[in-house]
């Protein structure tokens, strides 16, 4: 019996190279996406791209992981299974902000889940297949496509462009540094923030029109300026 062939769908020849794809598509963008998608394959995209997690992750949160009552304006993720070709990489805990377009289909989803049971009971094959149809009309159940041959499809959209999207949104909407995105999605190794938030200098520019930082200086320093330093200073902090 012969192997079947896989092709791999990495990011760095596909996502980046082949389609052309990269930084934050925009929130427009997913809210068109959710606004045509319904049942099943809403709900794993919603669940891949609120999350951020890997195919294989997804299926594995369970509704008593996932606190929606956290606090006014997050939610949060307790002991997110994290990993990677069926190797277990430990665990994460992580925020997402109620305010993202994404939150209240997460909300319906995880409020119609019993405690204890999954929140997206998909397989593997499951998940790829329906996100492959996104965009994709041609790629149905009424075209004869079979399930598992999204491993010989190339569409706009797989897990790993949703989930490179999440890292990016994270990096344009919140400002995450790498080490920052490490810590949310799990990631072990330093590669990790370029691989999947690799950014479109347009994605940059845009950053730098909108930038978010606060103004603050120690009571300290103030001390040890003279008087039209202090005033400066004191100035520039009312302006912002």
């Amino acid at each position: 019996m012969s192997k079947r062939e896989y092709h791999k769908r990495t990011i760095s020849k596909t996502f980046k190279t082949e389609k052309g794809f990269g930084g934050f598509v925009g929130w427009d963008k997913i809210k068109e996406i959710l606004s045509t998608l319904e049942g099943e394959l809403l709900w794993v995209f919603v669940g891949l791209f609120s999350t951020g997690c890997r195919a294989s992750e997804l299926r594995q949160i369970r509704c008593d992981q996932i606190d929606l009552d956290f606090s006014k304006d997050q939610v949060q993720l307790s002991n997110i299974y994290v990993s990677k070709w069926r190797k277990e990489l430990g665990s994460r805990t992580f925020y997402l902000n109620k305010s993202e377009p994404t939150y209240p289909y997460l909300e319906a989803i995880v409020s119609h889940t019993p405690d204890g049971y999954p929140v997206f009971p998909f397989s593997y094959n499951q998940i790829y297949y329906r996100v492959a149809q996104i965009e994709a009309p041609q790629f149905n159940k009424e075209s004869g496509a079979r399930r598992t041959d999204w491993t010989h499809y190339k569409g706009s959209w797989w897990p790993h462009r949703i989930r490179a999207e999440k890292a990016c949104q994270l990096i344009v909407d919140y400002r995450l540094s790498s080490f920052a995105l490490k810590r949310w999605f799990g990631w072990k190794t330093d590669n990790m923030p370029t691989f999947y938030g690799d950014m479109l200098p347009l994605d940059i520019a845009d950053m730098m029109l909108e930038p978010q930082y606060s103004f603050k200086v120690k009571p300290e320093r103030l001390l040890r300026m003279n008087d039209d330093q202090r005033a400066f200073i004191i100035d520039l902090i009312e302006e912002k």
